[in-house]
Order: structure tokens, then sequence, then C-alpha cells
């Protein structure tokens, strides 16, 4: 399994066609939820060229968040107590992206394909000038190869123009925190879970932004008998509450990707988000284990 999960012989026994209160009542551990969401992942459309827009889009962020969501999994097993909370952040913010993609697939979808090209270019002249200032050979490469990436970013600042959009100067997709305020905006059935979403990433879990905790600061402590420990190094939150957060997550990215596909998945997601999210997301968001 991609996340590095053991498979539950459990997993076996379970058929994507039996009803969903069966399917629901093996689904025991959070374990087994996320090796069941990788595999309902692995119907998520290949992005390729035969793929048409807007279609291509949602395919790309499938296959993004498979791999953030991969990453998540390895990141459980890290002798570092915080790697899950840096791991799980990058998917809290694709959740938010893919529902601003699916406003209008077409469009968004074209400005996040343009900023990737975009941002490509921008360190491509970062790293020519970087090689000037140490005096080191300029990297050899066929101007031609970058003109498709310049018509990308130039179609898409036309499109914004266009559209009279301004996201700030030379931004071709809006902040985070923007993101969240146009979904709420058009679909505000969708406001607890966009806030939930930029609760997680930009504070809950965030401990070296918001917290004097941080290993960026000169936090070190000895650890008898001859060791040192970092506060920075520990995670204030229980793995479960992290773990449960991560496949709450994932399954919603699904559930919006799915719908953008017109695949059938989209509920199986769905449900499986709810699911998650009553039996093993706390209803008080995630509590620090100091406080309990």
């Amino acid at each position: 399994i991609g996340a590095g999960v053991p498979v539950p012989s459990a997993f076996y026994r379970l058929s994507m066609s039996e009803p969903l209160e069966d399917l629901l009542d093996k689904l025991s551990s959070i374990d087994l939820v996320s090796v069941f969401l990788e595999r309902l992942a692995e119907d998520i459309a290949t992005p390729s060229p035969d793929l048409e827009s807007p279609a291509i889009y949602h395919a790309l962020v499938g296959e993004r968040a498979r791999g953030l969501y991969t990453n998540f999994g390895h990141s459980l097993t890290s002798p570092v107590a915080f790697a899950p909370l840096l791991a799980v952040r990058p998917l809290v913010e694709l959740a938010i992206l893919a529902k601003w993609i699916s406003l209008d697939p077409e469009f968004h979808g074209f400005l996040w394909f343009a900023d990737s090209e975009a941002s490509e270019l921008t360190h491509l002249d970062a790293m020519l000038e970087h090689s000037k200032t140490r005096g080191s050979p300029t990297p050899k490469f066929d101007p031609h190869d970058l003109t498709p990436k310049r018509a990308i970013r130039d179609e898409a600042l036309r499109r914004l123009k266009a559209a009279r959009r301004n996201y700030g100067k030379n931004r071709l997709t809006p902040s985070v925190i923007r993101m969240v305020e146009e979904v709420e905006k058009q679909v505000p059935g969708h406001k607890i879970a966009m806030r939930d979403d930029y609760e997680y990433a930009y504070r809950t879990f965030s401990p070296w932004e918001h917290s004097t905790a941080s290993s960026f600061k000169a936090t070190a402590e000895p650890i008898p008998p001859d060791s040192w420990g970092w506060l920075g190094d520990r995670s204030p939150f229980h793995i479960e509450d992290v773990q449960a957060i991560g496949a709450s997550i994932y399954a919603y990215i699904l559930e919006v990707v799915f719908l953008g596909l017109e695949h059938e998945n989209a509920t199986l997601a769905r449900t499986l988000r709810d699911y998650v999210t009553v039996r093993w997301v706390r209803s008080d968001r995630v509590q620090p284990t100091s406080e309990e």
C-alpha cells in the first residue's frame, strides 16, 4: 500500500458493491479507512493528453492528492513526532484548492495549471541569477522549450484581465484565504468545511508559526542522562487525531474530484468523510494532549 500502512486482513473481505451500512461496519479502524480510501482513489482517471478540459484538471488534482496522502502515510512512522503535522498541511491546502477549482473548472483549473508553469519560469530565472552571482557555469537549455510556458502564463494573465480579476501583482491564483472566501460566497453550504480546513492548515497544525515551541528557536533542554530534546520536535496532538483529520481531508478531496469527473464514487467518498468525521474527528476540533 502506497501510504506504508500494513493491510489489515479485513480489507480483503471488503466489497465495493456491498451495502454502505455493511461496508462501514467493517471499517472499524482508521488504518483500514486509509487503505480503503487509497483503493477508492485508484478509480480516478489518469491525467493524460487524451482527457479534455476540465476533466484533466480534476484528474491532476486527484493525482496530486494521492501523492500527498502517500507522503502523509509515510510521515506517521517518522521518528520526528511532528512530521505528520508538516505532511498534513499541504493536503489540507489542496482540499481548499480542489473546491475552489470546482467553482469554475475551466477557468480556475487553467489558472492553477498556468501558475505552475509561471512558477517554473520564476525558479529558472532565480537559478540563472544564482549561478551568475556564484560565478558558476550558466545552465544550458533550449529557449524554445520555454515558449509554451510563457504562452500559457501570458494567456492566464489575459484571461484574468478579461474577467476583471486581480489577485495581486503577478499572481495567477488567489491566496488560500481568498479561495476560502470565494467558495463561501458561491457555495454557502461549504463554509464550515472551508473554515475548518483553514484552521487546520494555518492554526491548529502550525506549531512552527503559532507556538513558542518552535524547533527554529532555542528551545533545547537536557534529557537525562546525556541527551538533548527540542520542544519543537514534539507534536502537541494525538497521532490518532492527526491521522483522522488526514483521512477526512483526503476523502473530501476525492469527493470533489469524483464529482468533477462525474464518477459514482463521489457518493461513497462523501459517506466515508462523514463517517470519519463523526467517529474519529473530535467535535471540538483537535485537543492538544496538554489539555487532557
